[in-house]
């Protein structure tokens, strides 16, 4: 078995198991967050990997229709090209717009950090009670976060934070990335430092730093390709 694809299986399940609370019997109950605003659960969740397929349902959807959509699940290559969504997607589609009204997909690839590269200027600040002023005056709105999203670095300019990473999905295997930038410091490497210093930090707490984005979110793959992070998978999610 070739040992990166394997550990790319493995990270896409702990991905999963990082991204969303569940059941029992492995059913999805609640995003894994402390954010006042939670995302709406998804009732799908297809990851693939180039080692095989995780996928997950939200515990409301019946077990007829989930072993129906498991079926076609089982069936999903892993594509040449990442950006080319599941063979059967409009397959899941259609079956769940068949029980309730569907939300557009929303899909992304997930990246795992594991380098810890010396940037020019990196030198960030760990954000916690005695430092979270610095968030004030443009990046409120992470401030009820300080407590729970750590590690939790910012890129601080003239006293002010004007870039962030924390850790917003957290368990003990992996920290998922949030990121922010104020407007008009973007494009200029601040979410490059602020995303390497939280990596670093994250694996100083004996986890894997994942880092999530979206297909048309082009500044974010551009982090992650100066980052050099390693490609583990794509994620597909129907609410």
């Amino acid at each position: 078995m070739d040992e990166t694809a394997s550990d790319n299986l493995a990270l896409m399940l702990q991905n999963v198991e990082a991204l969303y609370m569940h059941d029992a019997n492995g059913r999805i109950v609640a995003v894994n967050t402390c954010e006042i605003d939670a995302p709406v659960v998804p009732r799908f969740f297809l990851g693939r990997t180039n080692r095989g397929n995780i996928w997950r349902f939200r515990h409301d959807v019946s077990i007829d229709l989930a072993e129906e959509l498991s079926r076609y699940c089982s069936e999903e290559p892993f594509p040449v090209d990442l950006k080319t969504g599941p063979l059967h997607q409009g397959v899941y589609i259609q079956l769940l717009a068949e029980h309730t009204r569907t939300n557009s997909p929303d899909a992304g690839p997930i990246y795992s950090c594991s380098n810890d590269l010396v940037l020019p200027n990196s030198t960030a600040v760990i954000i916690d009670e005695t430092t979270a002023h610095l968030l004030e005056d443009g990046m409120d709105d992470w401030l009820p976060d300080v407590p729970h999203m750590r590690p939790f670095m910012a890129i601080v300019e003239e006293e002010h934070a004007v870039s962030v990473c924390a850790s917003v999905r957290i368990t003990d295997s992996v920290h998922h990335a949030g990121v922010e930038t104020l407007p008009q410091y973007r494009r200029s490497g601040y979410a490059v430092r602020a995303v390497a210093a939280w990596a670093s930090a994250v694996r100083a707490c004996g986890a894997t730093p994942l880092y999530r984005t979206s297909w048309d979110n082009i500044a974010s793959q551009n982090v992650a390709r100066m980052l050099e992070m390693t490609t583990i998978g794509t994620d597909y999610a129907i609410t």
